[in-house]
């Protein structure tokens, strides 16, 4: 969920009149009097919950305020920074929003960049700041159906979360990737915000995969789509890079290793390494590595640790950003054993009908 397009606040209607200095009543004034109105309209926060010009110490500068800062529980928690409508460095503002959020007296835990055309938000999850779609919404209208959303993602993903992280045969191996392939198959409230072209391209790896243990005709067809859908990606995110030669007949002739290698290219060029579409590109990377040892051995293997890292960083990011919760600590043995007693009977169902 995300604000409007920007739109003129009439000036008799600005917030804290008496902390805006007239000087300051131009186009950025305007931006920031429309963000706030939609932060409370949007998101559902109070007015008492909003502050402008709150000083904030960065290095040896003292005389520096934020533009407005989001309180929960009497805490700053979100970080805003308003630029003009023409601000073009994106980047460069988002720094200065990050560097405010991690001062002393601050430590927020969203940041919002927005000049009224564009609008990034980041959050802190351990020690990075990770690109989100959008803020969390204290309270909307669609609660009951958000509810539903929480049941369809659990009931997909609660088997892979009971074997996440443990050694699996090779029969759970198969019931595994074959899970994720439901999960990256059509719409699940988890993946909704990933690029479309990654998750299809995820889709087509794992029906390959999982279609056998030697590589025919079937197999290969599938490989051609996703490496078509990562073609799609590339072309999204590097549009000056010279175009690549995707036709069918060169993807058959590709080895896996060879598109392994393309999305590493992708994952060190990236300007957000923790972003959901990143992530999922190391587990596609992680899927082709095991798909080429299946190959060199001539037999379906053990899922590889690769598998299990790489997903899990993938699951963990869309629980935080989706549903503001995360999957607990492998060193918390009581919380994972909780969570796999919860999990167990769906794993079982999955195994039984993969069976």
């Amino acid at each position: 969920m995300n604000p409007s397009r920007f739109y003129q606040v009439p000036r008799a209607a600005y917030l804290f009149p008496g902390i805006t200095k007239p000087e300051s009543e131009g186009p950025e004034e305007s931006i920031r009097q429309w963000c706030a109105f939609e932060l409370i309209r949007v998101y559902g926060f109070k007015i008492t919950d909003l502050s402008f010009e709150c000083p904030v110490k960065v290095g040896s500068r003292n005389d520096l305020r934020i533009d407005i800062v989001v309180c929960r529980e009497g805490h700053p928690w979100i970080v805003v920074e308003c630029k003009k409508p023409d601000h073009k460095d994106h980047e460069k503002a988002m720094a200065q929003a990050i560097s405010y959020a991690d001062a002393q007296t601050i430590r927020a835990e969203f940041v919002v960049y927005t000049n009224g055309a564009e609008w990034h938000v980041r959050r802190k999850v351990s020690n990075d700041w990770v690109a989100l779609p959008s803020l969390p919404a204290l309270a909307h209208s669609e609660s009951q159906e958000r509810l539903v959303d929480i049941l369809h993602a659990l009931y997909e993903t609660m088997p892979l979360f009971y074997k996440l992280d443990e050694p699996l045969t090779v029969a759970e191996s198969k019931c595994f990737l074959s899970l994720m392939q439901v999960f990256f198959n059509g719409y699940n409230p988890l993946t909704v915000d990933v690029t479309d072209s990654l998750r299809r391209a995820t889709d087509n790896l794992l029906r390959a995969i999982t279609s056998g243990d030697t590589w025919g005709g079937y197999q290969m067809g599938k490989l051609a789509h996703a490496g078509r859908e990562w073609e799609c990606y590339r072309k999204k995110v590097a549009p000056d890079e010279h175009e690549r030669d995707v036709d069918t007949g060169n993807i058959f002739r590709m080895e896996m290793s060879t598109l392994s290698h393309s999305l590493r290219e992708l994952v060190q060029t990236s300007p957000s390494p923790y972003s959901a579409e990143v992530l999922l590109l190391r587990v596609d990377i992680a899927l082709l590595d095991y798909a080429v040892e299946n190959e060199m051995n001539k037999a379906f293997q053990p899922l590889t640790p690769a598998i299990h890292h790489t997903f899990r960083a993938f699951l963990n990011h869309l629980l935080i950003t989706r549903f503001n919760t995360c999957l607990p600590d492998t060193m918390d043995s009581d919380m994972v054993t909780r969570m796999k007693e919860y999990c167990e009977s769906s794993w079982e169902v999955a195994a039984k009908n993969h069976r």
